[in-house]
């Protein structure tokens, strides 16, 4: 089993990501809540990409030939939520990748939250279905919802520190987050813009 991609981005399509790895191109489906994301990293030229995959079985109803497939996704966590959410009765791996154009902290909320009318909404999931997923999964996702709230706090300061960096130190919006990136690997414990912007100025020796 693949279980992890990492190489250079090539292409993004409406459904998949086409990811190079020395020379050998693998196309891995993703959920459409990262088809966004995946192109704006080909926009900000950041192409080098780690995908946590999972392997499924597509076809073989009616005759049509079985193909083994690769989901992606950006994050361990995302995998495992995909994995507990295909667990409910009529939704499978296709179905479920139209499903989420939300991330999975998103719609892990609804579900803890018992919101029926917000599951509905999502592509492939009418309010039979959503009321089945509150049922089966209601009490399992939590610990998604959790870390969505903390990635949100985190994505403000983050998203604010790029901002300065672009406007006020002329770097492009790629390099900020490059060295943005570097900085909350070299110091995890950030928790402000302020915070975040000084350690970049340490790394860079200013």
């Amino acid at each position: 089993m693949i279980a992890r991609l990492i190489g250079r981005l090539a292409e993004v399509t409406d459904d998949s990501a086409l990811l190079d790895i020395h020379g050998i191109v693998y196309e891995a489906l993703v959920p459409a809540y990262m088809v966004s994301r995946l192109r704006e990293r080909i926009d900000g030229g950041l192409r080098d990409l780690t995908l946590h995959t999972l392997h499924f079985i597509d076809g073989g109803v009616g005759g049509s030939v079985m193909r083994p497939r690769l989901i992606g996704f950006l994050e361990e966590s995302e995998r495992e939520f995909f994995e507990i959410f295909t667990t409910v009765k009529g939704v499978g791996s296709r179905r479920a990748l139209r499903a989420m154009s939300e991330e999975p902290a998103a719609i892990a909320g609804y579900v803890e939250a018992g919101d029926r009318a917000a599951l509905a909404r999502l592509p492939e999931i009418g309010k039979r279905t959503a009321e089945r997923i509150i049922a089966e999964l209601r009490g399992k996702l939590e610990r998604f919802a959790v870390v969505g709230r903390l990635a949100a706090a985190e994505h403000s300061f983050k998203a604010e520190a790029v901002d300065v960096l672009v406007n006020a130190i002329q770097y492009t919006r790629a390099e900020a987050e490059e060295l943005i990136g570097r900085a909350l690997e070299r110091n995890g414990a950030i928790d402000s813009a302020e915070e975040l912007i000084q350690e970049v100025f340490r790394q860079q020796g200013r």
